[in-house]
């Protein structure tokens, strides 16, 4: 017989739950997460930690807490051809599950790789300040083989219908009432085709329902993942102690309030220091650089990015907390040397950095004003430039954008030039050159003088050749955000 919990009386929902060992219905629209409770023979009794009033771990003198079963959370989008799901005993080595009412097929997570991909990125990012990996790599690809590796999984897939699981819900999770023990290698569920697309969705789903195995309540705090407010829609765990409930304030199965920060730290602790990389990809080094340059970088990290500054002389000019990261230097600079900084900080306040030295040409009118800075030099666009005959100049032969003083390399009728850029039309390119369109609203100064002087070069133009960036060019508009992987275990097939 299914018996259920209705929500919305807290001392009603205490009650059923210990005593009658029934499920919480979803009660809300789209479904929200639940909890399922488990019997003794299911689940690993480890005693939760006693927690002061300012909610931080309090250890017995002498005693080091336990290690935890595992670090790993794995998340399976079912892919390809579903998830073999068995009913038994929480075991996520062998597909087993006590949520599970028979043997099931879970069909594939139903969206594009990049709302996975997102989505994957989000839970790192939810579970960044902790010892814990998030994968999408099963480390028991299969369940026959006698895997001993331990993990949590949540099936990120399907719909309640899929495990013949009888209520709504948007997801749904082991859970020991009784003393809220973690549950070890327990399988989880994010119904995918339930949540929908919405990368925040997914992801609060999977934070929650992973966190009850860990033994964690709900609490009545909308900016945490362990909440059933909707409202942000993006949560984070909070280092604030906050009463249990769903909708109204109720008494916590375990503790008299939580917080759900220092509850996973006290399992599996902090991540390890791990600052970003950063390595500023343009402007180039000891090149010479327009006012209002664009600034570019490669950034890695573990931990995910909280925070990245561009700064030009020692002064912060520019902050940014979230993507895309892109950056102009501010164009009062005065000409001469200046000294450019990317730092970047992650979610635990880790610092990264990577600099370059430039230098803003001299304000000219005509290439003649530029005669004491070298013999090589010319004025484009009201600045003196290395041009013609100089290392990486004007008209230089190039085979890539590094081998250019501007960091632009580009390509018309099968020849390579650098180039200096321009606007289509103008006279600001110096003796023997023609300022092109490069077709996407701009121009290059081009070696020659006849033919295109500015008219469109787009490919179609009458007459016309286009003349592009090779490689990176002028794509240098954004900073990219690449993240540091571990080595990844084989990948599932079902």
């Amino acid at each position: 017989m299914n018996l259920s919990c209705p929500i919305g009386k807290p001392a009603w929902l205490a009650a059923c739950a210990l005593v009658l060992a029934g499920t919480q219905e979803a009660h809300a629209e789209p479904p929200r997460p639940e909890r399922m409770p488990i019997g003794p023979d299911q689940a690993s009794f480890r005693p939760r930690p006693l927690l002061g009033v300012d909610g931080t771990a309090i250890a017995a003198p002498g005693v080091l807490p336990a290690p935890p079963p595992s670090r790993l959370i794995f998340l399976n989008d079912c892919k390809p051809g579903g998830c073999q799901i068995y009913v038994g005993s929480e075991d996520s080595r062998r597909n087993r599950s006590t949520v599970a009412r028979r043997t099931s097929l879970v069909p594939e997570f139903p969206y594009t790789q990049g709302i996975w991909d997102a989505t994957l990125a989000c839970v790192r990012e939810t579970y960044a300040r902790f010892d814990i990996q998030v994968t999408d790599v099963d480390p028991c690809p299969d369940p026959n083989a006698g895997c001993t590796t331990p993990h949590w999984e949540v099936v990120v897939a399907g719909e309640p219908a899929s495990i013949s699981y009888p209520n709504p819900a948007g997801g749904v999770s082991p859970f020991d009432f009784r003393d809220c023990s973690i549950i070890e290698n327990s399988i989880t569920y994010a119904f995918a085709e339930v949540l929908g697309s919405s990368v925040d969705r997914l992801c609060w789903t999977i934070a929650q329902e992973t966190a009850h195995s860990f033994g964690l309540d709900h609490e009545l705090l909308g900016a945490d993942p362990m909440t059933y407010l909707s409202s942000p829609s993006k949560k984070r765990f909070q280092d604030v102690l906050a009463d249990c409930g769903e909708d109204t304030v109720r008494d916590c199965y375990c503790r008299t309030k939580q917080n759900s920060v220092q509850e996973i730290l006290a399992i599996f602790g902090a991540a390890p220091p791990s600052p970003p990389t950063v390595d500023v990809t343009a402007p180039v080094s000891g090149t010479a650089v327009e006012p209002g340059f664009v600034v570019a970088a490669d950034i890695e990290d573990t931990q995910g990015i909280a925070q990245v500054d561009l700064i030009v002389d020692g002064q912060v000019t520019l902050t940014l907390n979230s993507p895309p990261f892109a950056f102009n230097a501010p164009p009062s600079l005065p000409p001469g040397g200046h000294h450019v900084e990317i730092r970047a900080t992650d979610l635990l306040g880790a610092v990264g950095s990577d600099t370059v030295d430039v230098l803003i040409g001299e304000p000219c009118d005509r290439p003649g004003d530029c005669s004491s800075l070298g013999e090589t030099y010319t004025c484009v666009g009201g600045r003196c430039v290395p041009g013609p005959g100089a290392p990486g100049g004007l008209g230089e032969p190039c085979n890539g954008a590094i081998e250019c003083v501007s960091g632009l390399c580009a390509t018309k009728d099968m020849e390579n030039h650098c180039a200096e850029p321009c606007s289509p039309g103008s006279d600001q390119c110096p003796g023997g050159f023609q300022c092109l369109d490069d077709g996407a609203g701009s121009g290059l100064c081009w070696p020659g003088t006849t033919g295109c002087l500015g008219c469109s070069t787009h490919a179609g133009a009458a007459g016309a050749t286009p003349i592009v960036p090779i490689g990176a060019g002028l794509v240098i508009g954004a900073i990219l955000i690449r993240r540091r992987r571990r080595v990844p275990a084989p990948r599932k097939t079902p």
